[in-house]
């Protein structure tokens, strides 16, 4: 006879352990590189994730004038300033109610959405 499954839970990892303790155990956080102005900067995959798209995708908007803001670091990888998140959910919302590419571009650029 097998063993009933264990009961959902909600936690994302083991229940004894938490973030800080995940990160005690794995070394030190990662650390963001900022602008100038001390806003941090985002690598490509976190912005993947949290996003939900594709790296193509991100790629596509930025090639499109979509996204701006983009920074190399040292060794070449991009990195993203936090507005990216709120513009890649306008990007998404607005494909949702149906608008290309390229009618989003169009919005960007007569200002009639703002990108802030």
């Amino acid at each position: 006879m097998r063993a009933a499954p264990p009961a959902k839970s909600n936690a994302i990892c083991h229940p004894d352990l938490n973030p800080t303790s995940l990160w005690a155990m794995a070394g030190s956080p990662p650390k963001l590189e900022h602008t100038a102005e001390g806003d941090p900067l985002y690598p490509a995959g976190q912005i993947l994730r949290s996003a939900g798209i594709s790296r193509q995708q991100l790629y596509q908007y930025t090639a499109l004038g979509l996204i701006g803001g983009i920074r190399f670091n040292k060794n070449g990888y991009r990195l993203y300033p936090k507005s990216v998140f709120r513009h890649l959910k306008l990007i998404r919302s607005l494909n949702r109610l149906g608008y290309t590419l390229a009618d989003i571009k169009e919005l960007f650029s007569q200002r009639l959405v703002s990108q802030r």
